[in-house]
């Protein structure tokens, strides 16, 4: 059973909302029909829903149900568009729903309900073999699970653990999900945990910072290569360390080559990139017999880069954060193409990206506190 099973039943749980008891509407009515497609996007602190038009309709109505509280509230007044909008602000699922008000003034029943989150601090994000899109929040200290359409799935939380000081997460092969973890105020550990399948911690290999091998100072990124060997970038250190599938430290890499190095990726001949804020290149290192790793290459051009990823084209994706932008690499270096967002809501500090089953780059933009999709070239 892979990550995506588990959410699936942590949905399904959250779809018992559906029972959850209509509204007190005074005319409604079983023969008008309630509105169908609705959707819920987040941008930021408002909640943008959608749903398609209903024939004959006069008007719509939202209704909320904040958290798990089971009481769905009416949310302003009636709108006439096929859209509406709501205030995000907590950090708790909220359920949404719609009605049709006809024109004698009565409702239809709710909508089928959907679920919505809003986002304070995006940063990591990775997208399972189902297309389920994972966010890791650093606020919240959790992630959040989205459908391809941007829906919000669930807030996935892990008995017993909190994420304090995660930025960065990641899928391997089998479908473990690796978090990188860093000290905070609450904790002085570093390092990195594995949930598996069923979302319980398999591996937890944290300790106090330090610069000892198997020891970490703010490890920023993680990524797993083809073997399932988990690299992390430990960033305070100037080094990533690669641990085996089962949390056994293996070796240093990089050390004396990097500085700040803030995401590691990999691409199908399992050469290791890495993405190196202070020296402002993507660095290359190649695997050898013995299984150490040599650098073979560095590609400059990209400014305090923060986040690297290969696609099956052997192409090279890198983020800059501060400057706004996506850029396209080719294996030679070439900047080929760059992405900044929308003209009229570019990027503003994004932090991580995956691609998704359709060959869309998904990007955390942290400062509009939003995921976004592109078509790649």
């Amino acid at each position: 059973m892979h990550v995506s099973n588990s959410i699936a039943r942590i949905t399904g749980a959250l779809l018992l909302f559906g029972c959850l008891p209509y509204p007190s509407i005074a005319k409604q009515s079983y023969s008008i029909k309630a509105p169908t497609g609705v959707k819920a996007t987040i941008t930021g602190k408002t909640i943008r829903l959608s749903w398609q038009p209903v024939s004959h309709a006069i008007g719509y109505r939202v209704y909320c149900s904040p958290g798990i509280s089971g009481v769905m509230k009416l949310v302003g007044k009636t709108v006439k568009a096929s859209y509406g909008s709501a205030s995000a602000g907590i950090a708790a699922p909220q359920h949404y729903a719609v009605t049709t008000v006809g024109p004698d003034g009565s409702e239809s029943i709710l909508s089928k309900l959907v679920c919505a989150i809003s986002l304070r601090r995006p940063w990591g994000v990775a997208v399972t073999r189902t297309g389920i899109v994972l966010v890791r929040d650093y606020s919240y200290s959790q992630t959040i699970a989205l459908d391809s359409a941007g829906n919000t799935l669930a807030l996935l939380k892990t008995p017993g653990c909190n994420f304090e000081g995660s930025r960065d997460i990641s899928l391997d092969n089998s479908g473990r999900l690796l978090n990188a973890i860093c000290a905070t105020d609450i904790s002085s550990n570093s390092g990195f945990v594995v949930l598996d399948n069923n979302l319980k911690v398999a591996l937890s290999v944290c300790g106090p910072s330090g610069s000892e091998n198997g020891r970490f100072k703010d490890p920023m990124g993680i990524s797993a290569n083809s073997a399932g060997h988990i690299f992390v970038a430990d960033t305070g250190n100037n080094r990533v360390q690669e641990f085996d599938n089962e949390g056994n430290y293996v070796q240093i890499i990089g050390a004396g080559d990097l500085r700040l190095p803030m995401k590691t990726a990999f691409d199908r001949q399992n050469r290791l990139y890495v993405a190196d804020f202070g020296s402002n290149n993507i660095i290359i290192f190649e695997p050898q017999a013995d299984g150490s790793y040599k650098m073979i290459k560095k590609l400059p051009g990209v400014k305090e880069p923060v986040s690297v990823a290969v696609d099956e084209r052997g192409r090279i994706f890198v983020i800059s954060h501060r400057f706004g932008a996506v850029h396209m690499l080719m294996p030679d270096g070439k900047d080929v193409w760059q992405w900044k967002g929308p003209k009229n809501n570019p990027l503003s500090g994004p932090r991580g990206m995956a691609f998704d089953k359709s060959g869309h780059l998904i990007i955390v933009d942290e400062a509009r506190q939003r995921v976004v999709s592109v078509k790649l070239p």
